[in-house]
């Protein structure tokens, strides 16, 4: 049997910069529209999720190795996706999802400058 190599907080950070900029890519190719509902939903939930595990990861390591600062914006801005999440569900417009993917890209352009910064 094949034990599991341990993961960095490097490395995780950046598979879930990986997580963030894929999910917004399929945000982003998305055009809200009558006939993409469904796709659009399951993009959306998908996001959600995705920001879900960032921040309970986030707020259950004690060991974590960015700033509270970081760890307090990401926890704000999970908020803020929350939000926006239910307004696209509920009515889907191009700002709504422009945002998200924003949102996405931000994050995770910052948890790769940051983790660079990690020893």
């Amino acid at each position: 049997m094949v034990s599991a190599r341990p993961v960095s907080a490097e490395t995780l950070r950046h598979r879930e910069a990986e997580f963030l900029i894929a999910s917004a890519s399929r945000l982003d190719s998305i055009k809200p529209d009558d006939t993409s509902q469904l796709q659009l939903s399951d993009a959306l939930t998908d996001n959600l999720h995705i920001w879900n595990l960032i921040v309970d990861k986030l707020l259950s390591d004690p060991d974590c190795q960015f700033s509270n600062s970081l760890c307090l914006q990401t926890t704000a801005l999970a908020a803020t996706v929350l939000r926006y999440t239910h307004a696209a569900l509920a009515t889907p417009t191009p700002t709504a999802v422009h945002l998200l993917v924003t949102l996405n890209r931000e994050l995770a352009a910052e948890f790769c400058a940051e983790s660079t910064f990690v020893t």
